[in-house]
């Protein structure tokens, strides 16, 4: 008998080692990466010769503004790996950014795999959160749907220089309205209705947040007040001495609010923002085009479409 459960647990043992090895190989996988040769590595062969051109002064209008690198990447296959892999590799084999300031993003296109990704450099995660990488890549999707590439490598590369610079970008490119909003016979909702709308919501809690107010006040009085009053009425009968009554339909009702006659508030903050040149060439010359040192560490955003 013990022979045999030795024998199992051997076997169990050899798969799980068999599993994790295999994984190990599968996660190390050789990942070609192409050179970076420009702004713009369309080695998926999407963009146009145009289009390339389009993508790669929007990416020197962003270098100006923030002083920062992106490249847009097309590629033909993932090669069994993540695209939140791929885009590791990128980042560390390209070092987009400058050297100490990891200022550079990544916008990763596979369009046999219908994946993109936005892969943003340590350096601008404060600008460009997970969140706001996010809401990138969910924008791009009615351009892919629509096979309009390029329109959308532009749109994302103007969202990254309004992330990081905090200021509004004059739009060369709008984002395509897809066939079901043009059926749909509702209006848009405006500005003007979304603060009504939160107006509405904010009055209409209002008697919910009171009664949650008032639930918590029954909590305490009923868990801390009355306990504490009878064991000081105990006392006080013991020792031969009176001790009022507690008033709880005053606790309970109006009385509540003399506990706020008095309080305090404040604060604030600000916050303030800086820019700087970039350390490295900004030549339209693919040739001479590099990375500046830039690191990244795997915040971004992925999606499909």
């Amino acid at each position: 008998m013990n022979s045999t459960l030795i024998t199992k647990l051997s076997v169990i043992v050899i798969y799980i080692l068999t599993i994790t090895l295999i994984s190990e190989m599968s996660a190390n996988a050789e990942f070609t990466v192409p050179p970076l040769t420009g702004r713009v590595i369309d080695a998926g062969a999407v963009f146009t010769t145009e289009e390339r051109v389009r993508i790669e002064n929007a990416i020197l209008k962003l270098e100006s503004a923030t002083g920062g690198q992106m490249v847009v990447a097309t590629l033909p296959s993932l090669e069994g790996l993540s695209i939140e892999d791929v885009g590791i590799r990128l980042g560390d084999a390209w070092e987009i950014g400058n050297k100490g300031k990891d200022d550079g993003a990544i916008l990763i296109i596979v369009v046999p795999e219908r994946k993109m990704r936005l892969e943003v450099g340590y350096g601008w995660e404060g600008a460009i959160n997970d969140a706001r990488a996010g809401d990138v890549v969910r924008g791009l999707a009615p351009f892919f749907k629509e096979k309009k590439y390029a329109d959308g490598a532009v749109w994302a590369v103007e969202s990254v220089q309004q992330y990081v610079t905090g200021k509004e970008v004059e739009r060369s490119v709008a984002v395509p309205v897809s066939e079901t909003a043009h059926s749909d016979n509702s209006e848009p909702e405006t500005e003007e209705n979304s603060v009504l709308y939160t107006i509405l919501g904010v009055i209409c809690s209002i008697p919910l947040f009171a009664l949650l107010i008032y639930c918590l006040w029954a909590m305490i009085v009923y868990a801390v007040i009355l306990p504490v009053w009878l064991l000081l009425y105990l006392i006080f009968t013991l020792c031969g001495k009176d001790f009022p009554d507690p008033d709880v339909s005053s606790l309970m009702g109006f009385g509540l609010f003399s506990f706020f006659d008095s309080g305090s508030g404040g604060g604030g903050g600000g916050g303030s923002g800086s820019g700087s040149s970039s350390s490295y060439s900004s030549s339209s010359s693919s040739d001479s085009y590099s990375g500046g040192g830039g690191r990244f560490g795997g915040g971004g955003a992925s999606g499909g479409w």
